[in-house]
């Protein structure tokens, strides 16, 4: 049986770099379009897309300032 954990820095890190380019392209996208995934009139549901977009977004933008810094 196989074990479920939960997803840290270096799974994210592991997936091909053309699939976090399309990643960010839609989360990107999602945020700056008015279209939405599912609209805000759901009340909470339709503010999870875009929640999960922007946390997606801080979260590369933080790992790329971080390597950044430290010159990778």
């Amino acid at each position: 049986m196989s074990q479920v954990t939960k997803p840290t820095v270096a799974t994210v890190r592991r997936f091909p770099p053309l699939i976090r380019i399309i990643l960010l392209a839609v989360a990107f996208l999602t945020l700056l379009l008015p279209i939405d995934a599912v609209p805000d009139l759901a009340p909470l549901i339709g503010w999870l897309d875009d929640t999960v977009a922007f946390g997606y977004l801080a979260f590369e933008l933080v790992q790329a300032i971080r390597s950044w810094r430290q010159g990778k």
